[in-house]
């Protein structure tokens, strides 16, 4: 056997080496001791990593290993590097796709006598990564959102706005009802001579209009509690003989209601824009006015549409075939039976609603029936 340290070699003879021999060649040699500077521990993935190692002589050469999690790494070093300065700078991209875990960076340093080998830990982790929202998507989320509430808002506010016309106009119908009820008579004057050129009586009692009238002239302008006053109108309630005297005039007529008690506000609306349709309608011929009322019978017609005078005005029940036959929910029912024994009982061929309702007692549901009835003809004018 020759051993050639200058050219590192070891030179066995074919003589000695035999079949199925077994031979073991040792060799020893002090690890020199060298530094490697790793100062960061943490890494992630595509990051640059970089440390550098000093050599304790500068000659020789560095072999640089990085060992993954999994022990391999050792078959192809990553870098070999001359000695050439005291501290010699290490650069590895740590690719995209290393995995997760602890790594050793494993560096050998040699030169013709001495040879170390040092290693340092470190450890790559996978970057969390930010959860990012195209800012457009977070614009159309917020402009969706705000569409939907703004959406609901409305719709909220609308069914509220609803439910409250609802219940407005119910209550504007019961209470027109209810005081149709407390109205006993209706007149239209010449406001500028007080002659009567329309009058209604829902009692079934004639009234004296002439003194009526004549009365509410001489009063205009004392004790009088103004109700409404408008550019070419005024509403005015007086209390007579315990009555309810209301006075709506409109530039040249004069529309005066006598009733049990005063009337809602929803009532005093109508009572207004009923003076007014009277103007429109039959102002030139009030203008005109000669004592000749048959003129004025269209106010009738007026009168039907703004109030509803058909609660006060008498009534008879439809005869077009037997009650029996008539399809009517149990309510309406016992009200056509209150009616038709009423009739009855009083021998008369007409009653009134007044007659059959208790008005102190009446309540919305008792209109609402009342007012099918009449929708339906069962209960419809006696004249």
């Amino acid at each position: 056997m020759d051993i050639n340290n200058d050219e590192k070699t070891i030179t066995i003879p074919n003589s000695v080496i035999l079949n199925g021999s077994n031979w073991k060649i040792e060799a020893e040699s002090q690890n020199t001791e060298f530094n490697i500077n790793l100062l960061i521990k943490e890494w992630e993935r595509g990051q640059p990593l970089q440390f550098s190692a000093t050599a304790p002589m500068i000659n020789g050469e560095f072999i640089f290993y990085l060992i993954n999690p999994a022990g391999a790494g050792f078959e192809d070093p990553v870098d070999t590097k001359e000695v050439t300065s005291g501290e010699t700078f290490f650069n590895y991209s740590i690719p995209l796709n290393a995995i997760e875990g602890t790594y050793s960076v494993y560096i050998y340093w040699k030169n013709r006598t001495d040879a170390g080998v040092q290693y340092e830990e470190f450890t790559i982790t996978v970057p969390i990564i930010p959860f990012s929202i195209d800012p457009w998507i977070i614009v159309s989320i917020i402009f969706i959102v705000s569409a939907i509430f703004i959406s609901s808002l409305l719709l909220y506010k609308g069914i509220q706005k609803l439910r409250g016309n609802i219940i407005e106009k119910a209550q504007k119908v019961y209470s027109q009802c209810i005081d149709i009820l407390n109205l006993d008579y209706l007149m239209v004057t010449d406001k500028k001579s007080g002659l009567n050129v329309y009058t209604q009586s829902l009692t079934g009692n004639e009234i004296d209009a002439t003194l009526i009238s004549g009365f509410l002239q001489a009063i205009h302008s004392f004790g009088i509690e103004l109700m409404k006053v408008e550019d070419r109108s005024q509403t005015i309630k007086l209390e007579y003989q315990n009555s309810i005297i209301i006075m709506s005039e409109f530039v040249n007529l004069r529309l005066i209601l006598i009733m049990k008690e005063r009337p809602s506000r929803f009532f005093l609306y109508s009572i207004d824009e009923l003076a007014y349709d009277i103007y429109e309608n039959y102002g030139d011929l009030i203008q005109a006015f000669n004592g000749d009322v048959k003129h004025f019978n269209g106010i009738s017609e007026l009168i039907k549409h703004h109030l509803y005078i058909s609660f006060a005005s008498s009534l008879k029940v439809s005869k077009t075939e037997p009650l029996g036959k008539i399809r009517l929910n149990q309510n309406e029912r016992s009200y056509v039976n209150k009616a038709v024994s009423l009739m009855k009982l009083n021998n008369l061929n007409h009653f009134f609603i007044r007659d059959i309702i208790s008005i102190k007692e009446c309540n919305p549901k008792d209109v609402e029936i009342i007012l099918n009835l009449l929708s339906k003809k069962i209960f419809h004018p006696s004249n």
